[in-house]
């Protein structure tokens, strides 16, 4: 997955729901994920899951309607982009098995009033 992709992707005015998987077989393959600004209108779920991602990008005004964010077995993320946390209609992020950096900065966390954080190690 290419920016050109998640711009494509992210200009989907219907999309709610997105589910970003990888495989393990592609852990040797690092890439970014940059959502540009106002990208992502609609989208309420975010799962990103066994991917290769070391950096995430969030422009401003990108995921404006984001309810729930899942990350799952994402080794390599190590930070959350800092505009996650501005977005008034998050909910929830769960995070299963991250990263030792992520998992730190997590723990580290002032909790956004409304947003319920989960941090899962199983």
């Amino acid at each position: 997955m290419n920016d050109d992709g998640i711009n494509a992707i992210g200009n989907l005015t219907t999309l709610r729901h997105f589910r970003l998987t990888g495989s393990f077989t592609s852990f040797d393959i690092l890439f970014e994920i940059n959502c540009s600004a106002g990208s992502f209108s609609q989208l309420q779920v975010f799962e990103m899951e066994r991917l290769n991602v070391h950096k995430w990008k969030l422009g401003n005004g990108a995921m404006p309607c984001l309810q729930k964010l899942l990350i799952k077995d994402s080794e390599r993320l190590d930070s959350l982009p800092d505009e996650v946390w501005s977005l008034n209609s998050l909910r929830q992020v769960q995070v299963v098995r991250p990263s030792q950096a992520l998992s730190l900065e997590l723990a580290n966390l002032e909790k956004k009033d409304g947003c319920d954080l989960v941090i899962a190690e199983w």
